[in-house]
C-alpha cells in the first residue's frame, strides 16, 4: 500500500458526511485540516465525531486514481502487456506511441478506427489489436482494410488477447486476410 501511495496509484482520505446537507464524500488529505468544505453545498464545519459516524478516531479509505481506473475499465492491461512483451523481445531499439484515433479529415469528431498497438522494434513497424476477450473476424478485417490503405505494410500485425483458445478458422482468416501477423496468447 506505502509503495501505491508513494507512486500516486492510491490517494488516502476520509469519507465525510456533512451535518448541513447530509452528503457523504472523500476527502482526500490535502483537503483537510481541522475543517472541511462540503462538496455539495459548499459548508465549511470542523470535523467532528458525527461527520464519520463510526469509531472514536476516522477510518482511512483509499481511492484509485481515476487515469488509472479509467484505463483499467477500458482494458488498457491488454496492450501494455502486449508491448511490454514486444519489448522483451527487442535487441536493439523499441519505442511506442499510446492508442492511436485514426480519422479521415482532421476536424472529424469521431474516429473511424483506432490501434491499440503502435511501436516500431528494432526498426519494424508493428500494429496491433488488444483484446481481454477474442479477438474476432471484425477486428481482422479492420486490420485487412486498414493495411491496403497504408502506402507501406507494417512489418508485423499482433493480435493479443486473454482468450487461449482460438478458433483454426480465426487463424486461417487472419493468415489469409494478413500476411506477417504474430499471435500473442496469455501463457507467453
Amino acid at each position: 500500500l506505502d509503495d501505491f501511495l508513494e507512486k500516486e496509484i492510491f490517494y488516502r482520505g476520509l469519507i465525510l458526511q456533512c451535518l448541513q446537507c447530509r452528503n457523504s464524500d472523500w476527502y482526500g488529505i490535502d483537503e483537510l485540516q481541522t475543517n472541511f468544505k462540503c462538496k455539495r453545498c459548499n459548508a465549511v464545519q470542523v470535523i467532528k465525531q458525527k461527520n464519520w459516524k463510526d469509531g472514536n478516531e476516522p477510518k482511512w479509505f483509499y481511492k484509485l486514481d481515476e487515469v488509472l481506473y479509467q484505463g483499467m475499465t477500458s482494458d488498457m492491461h491488454i496492450p501494455l502487456l502486449t508491448l511490454y512483451k514486444l519489448k522483451q523481445g527487442s535487441k536493439y531499439s523499441f519505442s511506442y506511441i499510446p492508442e492511436i484515433e485514426l480519422r479521415r479529415t482532421q476536424n472529424q469528431k469521431k474516429c473511424d478506427m483506432e490501434i491499440d498497438i503502435c511501436c516500431i522494434v528494432d526498426g519494424e513497424i508493428v500494429l496491433g489489436e488488444g483484446k481481454t476477450a477474442s479477438i474476432e473476424t471484425p477486428e481482422v478485417n479492420k486490420y485487412e482494410m486498414l493495411v491496403k490503405e497504408f502506402k507501406r505494410y507494417p512489418d508485423r500485425i499482433v493480435f493479443s488477447s486473454f482468450e487461449n483458445d482460438w478458433s483454426q478458422a480465426l487463424k486461417d482468416t487472419i493468415l489469409k486476410k494478413i500476411h506477417k501477423s504474430s499471435f500473442l496468447f496469455k501463457k507467453d
